[in-house]
C-alpha cells in the first residue's frame, strides 16, 4: 500500500539494504513507548529495537489505519529515531490536518451547545473532544460529536436540530442513539445524540441516571461544557473497546487519561462501578492490556486485581493481545480482531448467544446493501473461528 505523500524511494531505502525489515507494529510500539517515557533512559532502551530496517510506508499505513498518526507525530518530534524527511513531513501534515478538522468540529460543538442551551435541553459531552481535553488534546482524532441527553427530550431534540440544519439521518434505528446532520454539502458534521449508553448485546448496563448526577462542568479545549466524571468517562471509554475491536486509538486514550489524571482516580470506585455495570471482565482486561502492551504503571493494588486468576481471565488477555497485535501488525487482514468484541464478558455462558445474535443481526432488508453487508460480516466472523480456537488452546496451555 502506498501512502500519498510518502516517497517509496526515500522511506524504504533502509529496508532495501537489509535482509530483515521490522514489522510496523514494532516501530510504532517503540516510538509510542519513547513518547510515553520522555526520558533519555527510555531512548537508550528503545534504540536496539529499531536498529533493523524500517519499512516506513507500512508504518504510515498502519498509523493511518489505526487513526493514531497525529499522536505518533508528537512522539516522533522528540524521538531519537532517525526518520526520513519525507516520512516526517507526512506525519506533520497528518497532525495539522487533524488539528484543522478538530477546530472546525469544536466551532460546531460550541454552536450546537448554544442551540441546546437556548432550548433548555441539558447535554453531557463525552468521547471525542471530551477525551481529547483529558488526554492528547488536538492530536486526538474524532469523526462525530457524541452528546448525551435525557430520554424524554428526544422529540424536542429532533425539532431543534432540524431547525438548526441537522436533519435526522436516514439510518436504521439504534437502541441508544440517533444520528443527525452530515449532509452531502459538507457544511454540517455528524451529531450522535445518545438517550441511553447501555450495551445490551454484551449486557453492559451503566447507570445512566448516576452518570447524569455525577457529571461535571469543565472546559473542553476552550468550550464550557458538561462531561462525565472521570471514573464514568474511563468506564464509558472501555465500554467502546469491544464495539471498536480493541481500537489502538481508544487504548491510547485510556493510557493518557490515566497517566494525566492519576491523582484523581479512585480505583476502588472504578472496580465497584465496573462490577455494578456488568463490565468487570472488560475493565480488568483493558487495564491488563494497557500494562502489558503500552507500559502503563498501575498501583500495586490495581495490578493484583487485574492479574489473571484462571482460564477465563487468561483467555481474555490472549484475545485482547491478539487483537492489538493484529491492528498494529496487519490491520488489513484481521482474524481474531473480528471475534474479540463478543467474548470478553463477565459470564462465559453468554458468549454463544452473543455470537449467534451477532451473526443473525441485520439480516432483514432495511436499506440498500443491508443484506450484503450482513453476509460479509458473517463470513468474516466464521473465518475468525480457527484463530479463536488457537487462542483457546494457547490460554489452556498457559
Amino acid at each position: 500500500m502506498n501512502i500519498q505523500g510518502v516517497s517509496p524511494t526515500a522511506s524504504q531505502a533502509t529496508a532495501r539494504g537489509s535482509q530483515k525489515t521490522l514489522a510496523p507494529g514494532a516501530v510504532l510500539r517503540a516510538v509510542l513507548s519513547e513518547g510515553f517515557a520522555r526520558s533519555p533512559s527510555a531512548v537508550k532502551s528503545i534504540a536496539p529495537a529499531i536498529a533493523g530496517a524500517v519499512d516506513w510506508t507500512s508504518v504510515c499505513a498502519v498509523a493511518y489505519r489505526c487513526r493514531i498518526a497525529p499522536i505518533v507525530y508528537q512522539s516522533l518530534r522528540a524521538s531519537a529515531l532517525a526518520v526520513p524527511p519525507d516520512v516526517m513531513e507526512w506525519f506533520r501534515v497528518q497532525h495539522y490536518d487533524n488539528v484543522a478538522r478538530n477546530l472546525a468540529s469544536l466551532n460546531e460543538l460550541r454552536a450546537v451547545l448554544n442551540v441546546f442551551e437556548a432550548a433548555g435541553i441539558r447535554v453531557v459531552v463525552f468521547k471525542g473532544p471530551a477525551l481529547a481535553e483529558a488526554g492528547y488534546g488536538m492530536a486526538r482524532t474524532w469523526q462525530d460529536l457524541d452528546l448525551l441527553i435525557r430520554g424524554d427530550a428526544v422529540e424536542r431534540v429532533d425539532a431543534v436540530l432540524l431547525r438548526s440544519g441537522y436533519p435526522l439521518r436516514p439510518e436504521p434505528p439504534h437502541h441508544n442513539h440517533r444520528r443527525y446532520g452530515g449532509g452531502d454539502d459538507g457544511r454540517r458534521g455528524v451529531l450522535e445524540v445518545h438517550f441511553d449508553i447501555s450495551d445490551p448485546l454484551r449486557s453492559h448496563r451503566p447507570n445512566v441516571d448516576a452518570v447524569w448526577v455525577r457529571a461535571v462542568d469543565t472546559k473542553i479545549l476552550g468550550i464550557t461544557a458538561r462531561v462525565p466524571e472521570i471514573t464514568d468517562h474511563l468506564l464509558l471509554t472501555m465500554m467502546q473497546l469491544p464495539h471498536h475491536h480493541w481500537s489502538i486509538r481508544l487504548l491510547l486514550d485510556l493510557r493518557q487519561v490515566i497517566e494525566r489524571r492519576r491523582g484523581d482516580i479512585d480505583w476502588d470506585e472504578v472496580f465497584q462501578r465496573a462490577g455494578a455495570w456488568q463490565m468487570m471482565a472488560l475493565t480488568k482486561s483493558a487495564l491488563a492490556s494497557l500494562q502489558a502492551e503500552f507500559g502503563l504503571t498501575l498501583p500495586d493494588g490495581v495490578r493484583e486485581r487485574v492479574r489473571a486468576g484462571g482460564y477465563y481471565d487468561r483467555l481474555h488477555r490472549e484475545i485482547a493481545a491478539q487483537a492489538i497485535t493484529e491492528q498494529l501488525e496487519n490491520p488489513f487482514r484481521p482474524k481474531v480482531m473480528w471475534i474479540a468484541p463478543f467474548v470478553v464478558v463477565d459470564h462465559a455462558g453468554r458468549v454463544p448467544a452473543i455470537i449467534v445474535r451477532r451473526l443473525l443481526a441485520g439480516g432483514q432488508v432495511t436499506e440498500d446493501g443491508r443484506v450484503g453487508r450482513a453476509l460479509r460480516r458473517n463470513r468474516t466472523s466464521l473465518a475468525a473461528l480457527p484463530a479463536l480456537c488457537r487462542v483457546l488452546l494457547a490460554s489452556l496451555r498457559r
